[in-house]
């Protein structure tokens, strides 16, 4: 999913919609994809319920979509079985709510609930031992804060003015694509942050 639609971009610059062959067109997705790399994200995926997996071992899951709209099951299940009886209950983990942090779940390490164990490794080591089922990613484009989509409209006018998605430098090489520091700055509340190992 895009941050920007054609229609906001061209209203931002000012000009008529744009032709799916402009430039402007073709930047769209192309800063869509690099300001989600910026923020920790896979890509801009829409709101749907998803599965994931992950290694145990830690009093957090950082999951690839966000913001987490709720979070269905966890399980934590070395043999890969996933029974009943390897789920959390809804008192071993909480959703970080804050914008920058919304795409963690906290393991709770001191809940007297769950062995003695789980104060120092909440989920057990393991290999994709932790299963999660959860519904997480915007709805659509017009959902994606202002602040996101303000950063992409800022990146996409510089890139356009810049004539591509990327230059080339004195010796004709192509250079990684440059992400203005106001950009940054825009994103750095929608970046997410583990403080903690």
């Amino acid at each position: 999913m895009d941050i920007v639609s054609r229609a906001e971009v061209a209203a931002y610059m000012g000009q008529t919609e744009f032709d799916a062959s402009d430039l402007i067109s073709q930047l769209i997705p192309r800063v869509s994809d690099r300001l989600a790399s910026l923020t920790g994200r896979l890509d801009w995926g829409p709101e749907i319920s998803r599965t994931e997996y992950f290694d145990g071992g830690t009093n957090y899951i950082r999951v690839n979509y966000w913001p987490i709209v709720s979070v269905t099951n966890i399980w934590d299940d070395n043999d890969h079985l996933w029974p009943d009886s390897s789920k959390l209950t809804a008192a071993d983990y909480h959703v970080a709510q804050n914008p920058d942090r919304n795409g963690i779940v906290y393991i709770e390490s001191g809940n007297t609930t769950r062995a003695f164990a789980r104060v120092y490794a909440p989920v057990r080591y393991g290999f994709e031992n932790v299963k999660i089922t959860y519904t997480g990613g915007y709805a659509n484009t017009a959902a994606i804060p202002q602040r996101i989509k303000t950063a992409a409209l800022l990146q996409i006018k510089f890139d356009s003015l810049r004539g591509s998605s990327g230059s080339h430098s004195s010796s004709g090489r192509k250079e990684a694509p440059l992400v203005l520091p106001e950009v940054r700055d825009l994103l750095t509340a929608y970046t997410l942050k583990v403080n903690f190992a």
